[in-house]
């Protein structure tokens, strides 16, 4: 029992272990990260930019161009969707009627929007 004492306190009295010196490559890895994490808030702060850019030159066309802004947007909904039915023309399995109108079913049910259309 003593001894265990003795132990114990001796183990007290003792200085803690000197911490060893970082090696070369966690003072890189640091490096890194922070030259990686200032890239990519001067990445964002660039987004942001070009979106506020975009986002006056969409007001202007608004309001100004009602006509030519409309235009632009029937022809992007139009190119989206033959893009979309040409890219659903290449998938063999969807080439069946039956199984694309389950697919689509399936996604809507997923959704939560064929719900919201039949109880609407």
């Amino acid at each position: 029992m003593q001894e265990r004492e003795r132990s114990q306190s001796q183990r007290a009295r003792t200085a803690p272990p000197q911490r060893q010196e970082a090696p070369i490559v966690d003072e890189h890895l640091a490096h890194h990260i922070e030259g990686e994490v200032a890239r990519q808030l001067e990445s964002l702060n660039f987004t942001r930019k070009i979106w506020g850019e975009v986002g006056e030159f969409q007001r202007g066309l608004k309001v100004h161009h009602k006509l030519a802004y409309g235009t632009l947007v029937f022809l992007g909904v139009l190119l989206m969707w033959y893009g979309t039915w040409g890219l659903i023309a290449t998938i063999p399995v969807l080439k069946l009627p039956g199984v694309a109108l389950v697919a689509g079913v399936v996604l809507l049910a997923l959704t939560g929007v064929l719900y919201n259309k039949l109880t609407a």
